[in-house]
């Protein structure tokens, strides 16, 4: 983020962020670059558990103590998150989740 602003949107214009560049922290990328354009929902495996977007500091995979952490909600690591089938859910990643980064995607989990 540009160290000039103090916030996502008056730095990009946005508040939300997608899993574009890579496939990280069992999350599955959306685009794959920054300037790709999204799957169609019928090409996702999983379309309920497909996170396309969410708050810009949604990585699951971050520490409850860590600032970055702590969007809404100051005690928990939840997030508005948006799903490849249109649906919305201020969501919570699993504890467990906390330090991961190379576990892979996978339509049978809880979320890809």
């Amino acid at each position: 983020m540009n160290s000039n602003v103090s916030n996502a949107y008056e730095s990009y214009g946005t508040s939300y962020l997608v899993q574009y560049a890579s496939n990280s922290f069992a999350v599955e990328s959306v685009t794959h670059d920054a300037a790709a354009f999204l799957k169609r929902v019928s090409e996702w495996q999983a379309p309920s558990k497909k996170i396309i977007l969410g708050d810009w500091v949604w990585h699951g995979n971050r520490k409850i103590e860590n600032s970055k952490t702590r969007w809404h909600d100051t005690r928990k690591r939840k997030f508005n998150m948006l799903f490849s089938d249109g649906h919305v859910k201020y969501y919570g990643f699993p504890l467990a989740m906390e330090g991961w980064q190379g576990k892979a995607p996978n339509p049978n989990d809880e979320f890809y």
